[in-house]
């Protein structure tokens, strides 16, 4: 199960720039700029819309060819992510904690990455996750994401 922040890629999206038309119409989507903040907030809103199972939103926030490798070493396609996301509709799942979202940002690329801790079976479990995104046409698109089992010795 992908929760980036207790779950699931905390990522970024799809979403308009300053000044543009929001074309998928979500106001959590609108005001993009090309800055660490956005990205932070695209993540939020990323993972929050995988909680609450609302594959439109995530539609939105993802690129058509989005892959993500998940710590199992699986593969999945943006049809399996929404697929994962819808599963969540209606089950009221909540973030215990906000990681900390780092960000590299290097002109039309940004990398969000972070730790989480995810609780499963009464066991912590810690995660590493990255996500990367692409500046076109005005908008984020998310387009890679990977999570990594956190082992400690």
């Amino acid at each position: 199960m992908r929760l980036k922040a207790t779950a699931s890629l905390l990522l970024m999206g799809s979403v308009c720039a300053q000044g543009q038309a929001n074309k998928c119409g979500y106001s959590q989507l609108g005001n993009q700029r090309k800055d660490v903040a956005t990205i932070q907030r695209l993540e939020r809103v990323w993972n929050e819309a995988y909680l609450r199972g609302d594959a439109g939103l995530m539609s939105c926030l993802l690129a058509p060819d989005f892959t993500e490798i998940m710590r199992s070493g699986e593969l999945k396609a943006l049809s399996d992510e929404l697929a994962m996301a819808e599963n969540n509709r209606g089950k009221d799942l909540k973030m215990s904690e906000v990681p900390r979202i780092s960000v590299l940002l290097h002109e039309n690329a940004a990398v969000a990455f972070g730790k989480t801790i995810v609780t499963s079976n009464g066991e912590h479990q810690i995660r590493w996750y990255s996500d990367t995104c692409l500046w076109k046409d005005g908008q984020w698109h998310a387009i890679f994401a990977q999570q990594t089992a956190a082992y400690s010795h």
